[in-house]
């Protein structure tokens, strides 16, 4: 968990106004999770799962367009759900 924080925190925050580098974040950790699934280390993803929420939080936080956090929404709800 620490790890994960650690390693997205500043980018997440960099994330407020820039939907983009959300979805790009998102994708990315999309790969983390599918590859330590693939893995058997399915156990690890939570904390990933998490930052991936806290993006969305922070995007619908932020000055974006609606269209903007709506595509933020749309990737994250097609990578894991909602």
């Amino acid at each position: 968990d620490d790890l994960a924080e650690l390693a997205l925190a500043e980018l997440r925050s960099s994330t407020a106004n820039q939907p983009t580098v959300a979805v790009y974040l998102l994708q990315m950790i999309g790969l983390v999770v599918e590859a330590a699934t693939a893995h058997g280390s399915g156990n690890r993803v939570s904390a990933f799962l998490h930052q991936a929420r806290l993006i969305v939080d922070t995007v619908n936080s932020g000055n974006a367009l609606e269209v903007d956090r709506a595509r933020v929404r749309a990737t994250h709800d097609a990578l894991f759900g909602t």
